[in-house]
Parts: structure tokens; C-alpha cells; sequence
């Protein structure tokens, strides 16, 4: 993503979910390459394939105009496949000098 400005706060946001159809859970995390990730989420197995979206979140503060957003996995298996959806990047409110409060999408 680009078009950041240094300093303010982000959101990333996203479904996530795993194709895994064991009885075991996959934890998935969404952050910034460099940055963070969120505390890993629990997604339950994809039982007959149906999945379980979760949603994550992550805010963090742009060190640069330019970040990589990433997805990651941790499960006990080794054919868990995660299911990505609805990734969005929000610029959080911030108060400017004149008192009003404004918000972007990037």
C-alpha cells in the first residue's frame, strides 16, 4: 500500500480463514511487513468444507509513505491453506489544527 503519511495511525482489516479439514485449529494474524501483526486468531477446521471466517485487525503507526500488508498462519498440519477477504486500509481519525477531525481510505 501506498500513500501513507508519516506518523498517523492505520487500520488493516480482513476476513480470514482456513481450508484445513482436520479436527486441529489454525491461528492467522494480519499486520505490516516491518511493523506488527494482531495477536493471532483461532479459525476452527473447514469441516466438509465449509470455512469459518474470522475477522482480524491490526492499527499501526506509518514509518514510511510506502508498508506491505501481510497474512500469516501457524497450524499443525501441513495442507492448511488460508482464505483471504475484504482487506482494507483505513486511515485512523486524527484532530488537525484548526480542530477538525478528518479520516481517509487508502
Amino acid at each position: 500500500m501506498s500513500g501513507l503519511t508519516v506518523g498517523r495511525s492505520y487500520t488493516v482489516s480482513g476476513w480470514l480463514a482456513s481450508t484445513d479439514d482436520d479436527t486441529v485449529v489454525t491461528d492467522v494474524a494480519a499486520g505490516v511487513s516491518g511493523v506488527g501483526a494482531s495477536t493471532p486468531v483461532t479459525t476452527t477446521a473447514a469441516v466438509s468444507g465449509a470455512v469459518s471466517w474470522v475477522p482480524v485487525t491490526y492499527q499501526f503507526t506509518a514509518s514510511a509513505t510506502s508498508h506491505e500488508v501481510v497474512v500469516s498462519a501457524s497450524s499443525t498440519t501441513s495442507d492448511a491453506s488460508v482464505l483471504v477477504d475484504d482487506v482494507a486500509v483505513v486511515q485512523d481519525a486524527w484532530t488537525e489544527t484548526d480542530g477538525a477531525v478528518s479520516s481517509d481510505v487508502v
